[in-house]
């Protein structure tokens, strides 16, 4: 990743509205649609109060940055109707929340970063994570790894109520982090002997019921997001998790761990890319068509323009975000679950790249 988000999206806008007079931001006003909107902000660790040790996990206290003086990269933007989040490749041009902005110099947008309904967590060169509110502020989340392991892959991801988000980092060792978005708190769960050694393949699938889910090649476990001892949940990648349904690419084990508690169930996957709608009842993967998680489920279908797989992802209501790419131009919607009714949010002009989602390697 060659520049942190702030920094790129600050000079490119800087860039590009040089000659334009900088437009007027009414924090207090922002403050009150943001409650309106129930949107809740994610304090930064950037002042540290306090450090201890609880249940066998480290809890950071932190000192909720000034709104007034915490970076405006971008206005604030709409998350009512979901984030809508799409990127330009050709133009290096981010959709979000209803805003278009420049944005270059960044890498790893479809892999590293995730979208939540607190805004957009992301990864500076460092592997610094970092949240672009929906406010148009830039907070850190945590410092950056001391000595980063530049040839880790950090990832992100986020409860489906936007309540809580999981980050991925490695410097001398593995750090999984949990910032709870409503009180501001990080925290970070011991992976004990799981990743004594090795753990360099790890990346973070799905956050739900309390447990974070990693997986890489030697299988998937879950960690207790309130402590506790990581739980072997199988030999294959773990792809999503979501309503305590866990998707597995790969052979699905015969019964649930105990550690994991009542109510969990395995789903199997089409492939390491697919993803769970919010109830965890059907599947997402390169098809208008989305199959039932249960054998007898019924299936939902997308009402999009035939023949052509689209490119999907999850949006932060709950909508399915599906993309059709054409012999000239790339079309986008946002589809209703679970009635499939699709609405075009935006169309762009085919170029090089694939159609891209944030945080979705599709």
């Amino acid at each position: 990743m060659s520049t942190s988000l702030s920094d790129a999206v600050t000079q490119t806008i800087e860039r590009e509205t040089t000659a334009l007079p900088p437009p007027s931001l009414d924090l207090a006003s922002i403050r009150q649609q943001g409650d309106r909107r129930r949107r809740t902000r994610v304090a930064g660790a950037g002042v540290v109060a306090a450090v201890t040790v609880v249940a066998g996990m480290t809890l950071v206290s932190a000192l909720r940055p000034d709104a007034d003086t915490a970076q405006v990269v971008v206005p604030p933007m709409d998350f009512v109707q979901g984030a809508r989040a799409f990127y330009d490749q050709d133009r290096h041009v981010m959709h979000l929340g209803g805003r278009t902005f420049p944005l270059s110099g960044i890498d790893g947008l479809d892999t590293h970063a995730t979208v939540t309904s607190s805004g957009v967590v992301f990864f500076s060169d460092r592997q610094q994570p970092r949240l672009l509110q929906v406010d148009g502020h830039v907070i850190d989340l945590a410092a950056a790894p001391s000595s980063p392991d530049h040839d880790f892959h950090p990832s992100a991801t986020a409860e489906v109520d936007g309540s809580r988000v999981a980050w991925l980092v490695k410097g001398d060792t593995l750090t999984l982090g949990i910032t709870d978005t409503v009180s501001g708190r990080t925290t970070t769960p011991d992976l004990g002997e799981r990743c004594a050694t090795g753990c360099a393949d790890l990346s973070l699938a799905a956050v739900d019921a309390g447990f974070a889910f990693l997986e890489g090649d030697e299988g998937s476990f879950a960690v207790p997001l309130d402590g506790g001892t990581p739980i072997e949940v199988a030999d294959g990648r773990v792809t999503d998790a979501r309503n305590r349904v866990i998707l597995v690419d790969g052979r699905v084990p015969a019964t649930v761990p105990a550690g994991l508690g009542e109510g969990w169930r395995f789903a199997r996957a089409q492939g390491v890319e697919s993803l769970l709608t919010f109830d965890g009842g059907h599947e997402l993967y390169w098809s208008t068509v989305l199959p039932s998680t249960e054998p007898e489920g019924r299936r939902l279908r997308l009402d999009l323009p035939g023949g052509t797989s689209p490119f999907v992802a999850m949006d932060t209501d709950g909508s399915v975000l599906a993309a059709l790419r054409g012999t000239k131009e790339q079309t986008y919607y946002d589809c209703e679950v679970p009635s499939g009714d699709c609405t075009r949010i935006g169309v762009l002009p085919n170029g090089s790249g694939d159609p891209m989602f944030i945080g979705v390697d599709g």
